[in-house]
């Protein structure tokens, strides 16, 4: 029966999995995708001084996804500010797939009484934003330790207030028509290229 509701529809290898799914009780959404099992005896684990701090970063899903890059670019920890979910979230469990249980994280209220502790630990803060005074990712040499990268809201990016306690803001060079990526991306090709000019 369910071959021959596929004959009659288009699209019909993803109806059938469709259908196939919902027949088995399984739905494979985007996040189980592409997972290795044997994960932890694949690589000898390498430390990295840099932590992130999401301020009011409110999708669940992106907090996920953005413990996930911290994990698998081995960040010492995630601070979790203002309205940021937190992996108490069955959501952020979910695109986490674990990672939440594998680095350190810790909540505070408010980022900017954090930020100034972190500043009197001697810690080197750098904001992800656009801004005037911006400097492209690519154009960075010196990576200081330990570092803190703040990455904020999806809609209104990080507050005036926090971007003038930062020591550097950071860009993406962007050459569309929009001028900012989803923030779970932005981390990712952040700690990509800085893990990158760390190793070489």
């Amino acid at each position: 029966k369910e071959f021959i509701k596929i004959k009659a529809t288009d699209y019909q290898f993803q109806v059938y999995l469709m259908n196939l799914e919902r027949f088995l009780g399984q739905s494979k959404k985007d996040y189980a995708f592409l997972v290795q099992t044997q994960d932890i005896e694949i690589k000898e684990k390498k430390d990295f001084p840099i932590a992130c701090l999401l301020d009011s970063v409110r999708s669940a899903h992106n907090v996920g996804a953005m413990f996930r890059n911290a994990e698998c670019f081995n960040c010492n920890e995630v601070y979790l500010t203002g309205l940021s979910a937190t992996p108490n979230s069955v959501h952020v469990q979910k695109t986490a797939m674990g990672c939440d249980q594998n680095i350190q994280w810790s909540y505070y209220k408010s980022a900017i009484e954090l930020i100034k502790k972190l500043k009197q630990e001697k810690k080197h803060i750098w904001a992800i934003e656009t801004s005037a005074r911006s400097l492209n990712i690519n154009e960075i040499q010196n990576i200081p330790s330990p570092l803190v990268l703040i990455f904020g809201h999806e809609q209104h990016g990080i507050s005036q207030e926090l971007l003038e306690l930062c020591d550097e803001i950071i860009s993406i060079p962007m050459y569309g028509s929009k001028n900012s990526l989803n923030v779970s991306v932005s981390q990712a090709i952040i700690l990509n290229q800085l893990v990158s000019k760390i190793n070489s």
